[in-house]
């Protein structure tokens, strides 16, 4: 699954390079003030010519950096709570063995004084 989704990451990543690469020659044109609000403003329209290979690879990398914002906090968080589950499965597994480890003490104190009453009972025999 890792690997199929590295290989769609890899193929659109070439897919827009090659978009960028086919629009280097291509301007448009960004209106920042049209003509209506330059009569409103009383001043002179704006525009601005743009580069659109340029502009698609500023777009992409916002993209990235926006999706890599948006999904860390996301991820940390996921980690913090796997590490506590992780942590609290270690401490219950030293738990059991700790009690395991207690049993097997007692089943042979346990031994050890039923051979103690058996050797008294045969002594005062």
């Amino acid at each position: 699954m890792k690997v199929l989704s590295y290989l769609f990451l890899l193929i659109l990543v070439v897919f827009t390079l090659i978009i960028v690469v086919m629009n280097l020659e291509t301007t448009i044109s960004f209106n920042i003030i049209n003509s209506i609000s330059a009569e409103l403003l009383k001043t002179n329209p704006l525009s601005q010519d743009i580069n659109l290979g340029l502009f698609v690879l500023y777009i992409y990398i916002a993209g990235i950096i926006s999706a890599v914002l948006f999904f860390f906090p996301l991820l940390k968080c996921i980690n913090d709570k796997t590490s506590a589950y992780q942590r609290q499965l270690e401490k219950t597994s030293v738990n059991n063995s700790e009690n395991a480890s207690r049993v097997d003490i007692l089943e042979n104190k346990i031994k050890v004084l039923e051979k103690a009453l058996n050797d008294a009972l045969n002594k005062n025999k």
